[in-house]
């Protein structure tokens, strides 16, 4: 069991008094008012890996480390789901990295973002309630959800907008005791790193990569991700950024706290289930347009657009999906601020590169006959 109260030199200490935004050392002086829980906790992290380790050196030395190892990444899979959320995190958030990972372990951590087991309704209406105080803003609230997550799930719900009509919303629950969880891993994982950072290289080869500060970018990404309240106000930060952009949209939050969002339902198919070349070449467009503002002009981008974040929300029957039809991004736990000269760098570098492919293509002799 997880302590949620501790002492240190400084007063009080809880996991609700450690900043929104991940300080490593604000974590260490948490993982010092409880040595004995952090401790167990790398104990069993350390049980958990020693496999993959005894794996890892076996296969080095017989020179066959290979980021093309199916039965060595499912191992990593299997591992990561022992240990549980924080972790699951992790491989899914890495499991779009396909340049990183490869394409047999971007696969294989692709399994983690399903089959996740969702936890009781009755206790996700108890967090609503104690969050708001009452359930009197929702006329009514599915127990079972319509999605699990490793941080949180989705139910379905008719939210009572003040002053306004009832209306069908996503009600999105953290899971409980995940922010202690997290917090704990977090120690554990700032511990580790140096472990880590040591092996990852050569399970996963790649000579641009600073495993150290991937790390802490994912601890970063993580921490911010158990706080609804501040993906609340990125959801709307983004949204008001994606307005211009023709036939992409992001759903309106209209309440939130730490533990709890609620955000106007969607009603679309996840791209992960479209087998439509038509509906995914226009998708795809939209998302260019998506992406050039986000990386280009706004220096705010989403982090997490895997296929279960994209719903495509089809137009009139018979229509040519790349006139009609939109494309919905959820899921705003992980967003990446970055500096505008760093936007600007980016848009130099696509437009130099556009160019090189433009010079470099086949020319043809002479003028053209008219």
């Amino acid at each position: 069991m997880l302590v949620h109260l501790a002492l240190s030199v400084h007063g009080l200490v809880t996991v609700d008094t450690l900043p929104k935004s991940f300080d490593r050392p604000a974590f260490q002086s948490y993982w010092d008012t409880m040595p004995g829980t952090v401790g167990r906790r790398y104990a069993q992290f350390a049980t958990a890996i020693a496999p993959l380790q005894v794996e890892a050196v076996r296969l080095f030395a017989a020179g066959k480390l290979r980021r093309d190892d199916a039965t060595f990444a499912e191992m990593s899979r299997e591992t990561l789901e022992q240990l549980g959320p924080t972790f699951i995190k992790i491989g899914q958030i890495i499991s779009v990295r396909e340049d990183i990972l490869g394409p047999v372990w971007a696969a294989e951590l692709s399994k983690l973002q399903d089959g996740i087991k969702p936890f009781e309704g009755a206790e996700a209406l108890r967090v609503i309630e104690e969050s708001f105080g009452s359930l009197e803003a929702f006329v009514s609230i599915e127990l079972q959800p319509v999605a699990a997550a490793s941080i949180a799930q989705v139910h379905r719900a008719v939210y009572k907008v003040p002053d306004g009509p009832s209306v069908d919303v996503a009600i999105k629950v953290l899971r409980p005791s995940v922010r202690e969880q997290v917090a704990v891993d977090l120690c554990v994982l700032d511990r580790a790193s140096d472990l880590l950072a040591t092996w990852l290289p050569r399970i996963l080869p790649s000579n641009q990569i600073d495993w150290r500060a991937l790390l802490r970018g994912l601890s970063a990404a993580l921490w911010e991700e158990v706080n609804l309240e501040g993906e609340a106000e990125r959801q709307q930060k983004f949204a008001a950024n994606m307005a211009p952009v023709p036939r992409v949209t992001v759903p309106a939050v209209l309440a939130s706290s730490q533990q709890v969002m609620v955000s106007e339902w969607v009603e679309g198919t996840p791209l992960r289930r479209v087998d439509s070349k038509p509906v995914l070449r226009a998708a795809q467009g939209l998302m260019r347009d998506a992406y050039c503002k986000q990386l280009f002009s706004d220096a705010f981008f989403h982090a997490d657009c895997h296929g279960g974040n994209l719903l495509w929300v089809g137009g009139p029957s018979g229509e040519d999906p790349l006139d009609s039809g939109e494309l919905c991004i959820l899921d705003c736990g992980l967003m990446v601020e970055i500096e505008p000269s760093d936007s600007d760098n980016l848009l130099r570098l696509s437009l130099r590169h556009a160019l090189q492919r433009r010079d470099s293509r086949p020319r043809q002799r002479g003028w053209p006959r008219s």
